[in-house]
């Protein structure tokens, strides 16, 4: 729902593509990133391309999902499209699994920006979390974004998608992805867990080859 300063809605990408599906697989693409988009105009159709925070194509946003983009944006509103999901498909005839997800869009007026940018790195978190929190706020909602300074947060829960032939690789962040996330941050403490979580993992490799063979 639509109201004079904000719009929030789920919407959907594909990526039929190998390549976007390798960059959706990897830790360039994590739960609740904000997503880079671009509006392409080819043969008389229009799409919103979606890449991740790395500048890697990943693919494009279903048509209306697309379209409520484009109006925020001829609003001159401010427009976050983060990742809340990925999917792969069953193979196809063609022997190829590929890959589909979700993403929640975030729009407001610039004059709403003060409250709404925390409001969106809020729900960014909860994505990386596994919640799924609705965004499609009534009147009364995003008054009480306004009035908090951002930090009130919808307590509805939008349902995970169900389809058949479709499994979910990428719904929260888990503990390798957190690693990720804190070493994009610079945080020392961090970098040297994950480097110690790799040594052990290498460690115990070793270890169990010695055992089994007898080395």
């Amino acid at each position: 729902m639509a109201t004079s300063t904000y719009f929030g809605c789920y919407g959907t990408f594909n990526s039929p593509e190998r390549e976007q599906g390798v960059r959706l697989m990897s830790a360039d693409s994590l739960v609740g990133d904000e997503l880079e988009y671009a509006v392409q105009h080819a043969e008389g159709k229009t799409k919103v391309v979606l890449s991740n925070r790395f500048g890697g194509e990943i693919g494009t946003l279903d048509a209306k999902t697309g379209h409520d983009v484009q109006l925020c944006q001829a609003k001159g509103w401010v427009v976050h499209v983060l990742l809340a999901s990925v999917y792969m498909k069953q193979k196809g005839e063609d022997g190829r699994a590929s890959h589909w997800g979700e993403v929640v869009v975030l729009a407001y007026a610039p004059s709403a920006a003060a409250a709404f940018d925390v409001f969106t790195g809020n729900i960014a978190r909860m994505l990386g979390e596994g919640l799924r929190p609705e965004v499609d706020l009534l009147d009364s909602s995003v008054s009480q974004v306004l009035d908090s300074g951002g930090e009130w947060l919808p307590n509805g829960r939008r349902a995970a998608v169900s389809k058949d032939g479709n499994v979910l690789v990428k719904g929260q962040l888990g503990f390798n992805d957190k690693l990720v996330k804190q070493a994009r941050k610079r945080n020392p403490g961090c970098l040297v867990a994950g480097w110690a979580f790799i040594a052990l993992l290498v460690f115990l490799a070793v270890y169990l080859v010695k055992l089994l063979f007898g080395l």
